[in-house]
Formats: C-alpha cells, structure tokens, sequence
C-alpha cells in the first residue's frame, strides 16, 4: 500500500508541475509567474548537530473546473546538501475540503503523506478518496485546465507552515 500511495502522490504532484529537476520551475504552477514574495524558513540539522536556516520558495496557483475552484500552494524544500527533493503542497476545492500532499523523492528514500484536515487536526486519506483525487487532477489535466497565480492564498499559506511543522 505504500508504494502505490507514493505513486499516486507524485501523479497527483506531477499534474500541477511538481517534479524534481530537470523539469522543476518549467512546468504548472512552479514557474516564476506563481512564485510568491513569501518563503518558508526550515533547520536543518546535520550529523554533528550543527543547525542551519534555510529559506525555500513558495508557490501559489489557482483554477476552476466544471463550476469548482481549486487553489493550491507548495514548496520545494530539499536539503542541498543531500540528493533528494522534497514537496509539500496544500490545496482546497471550494474552500470544502483541504488536503495536503508530502512526497520525497531520493535516490534511497521514498515517502509520501495524503492528509484531509477535519475540525482541528489530520488524517490519513483512503484509498478511494486517493484515487478520486488522482482522478480528479487528470481530469483537469486532460481538459487543459488553466493555472493562474493566486492572490487570496494567506489560509493555505497558514496550513504549508502548519503541515511542514508536523
């Protein structure tokens, strides 16, 4: 079950342009015209226990498909001392339901989170509601759904911070 909810993830991902290099920033919402004056600052800790700041872009879209909008905010905060990449995106249809995508890619590691946010706190999201999601981005994806930069995106920047402080 992990492996295919990693694979369903970085589908999801991939939909709105989330992909390691080369192709990250040419692709969805990852290029310049979406990138916010906002960044998210992260430590990182190092072997020796050594602590270091580091700042990663934010980038923030939105569209709207058979009468519904979809916003979506993420980040790219990898550690460029190690070769992997990770994404954090958050996203809202409606302003209903708020899920959060986390997903590493590494030479090593794989790891992906699905979570819906309900009253104060998290889940897991199932499998159905996984594959409806998946279903839902390639739906919009087929169709040539069009992205244009979000303006009103203060809630899910609040829930970014939120999800990569868990």
């Amino acid at each position: 079950m992990k492996k295919l909810r990693n694979e369903i993830c970085k589908f999801i991902l991939a939909k709105v342009g989330l992909v390691p290099p080369p192709d990250f920033g040419k692709l969805g919402i990852t290029t310049k015209d979406f990138l916010l004056k906002k960044n998210v600052s992260i430590n990182f800790e190092d072997e020796l226990g050594n602590v270091s700041n580091e700042n990663f872009g934010v980038w923030c879209g939105e569209s709207a498909y058979n009468n519904m909008k979809i916003r979506i905010i993420a980040a790219d905060i990898c550690d460029n001392k190690i070769n992997y990449h990770e994404f954090i995106s958050v996203y809202n249809v409606d302003n209903g339901s708020t899920n959060a995508i986390k997903c590493v890619y590494g030479d090593d590691e794989n790891f992906s989170l699905f979570i819906t946010k309900i009253y104060n706190g998290w889940k897991q999201v199932g499998t159905y509601e996984m594959f409806m999601s998946a279903a839902g981005f390639e739906r919009m994806a087929s169709v040539g759904v069009l992205w244009k930069p979000c303006e009103e995106y203060e809630d899910l920047y609040k829930t970014l911070i939120e999800v990569i402080n868990m």
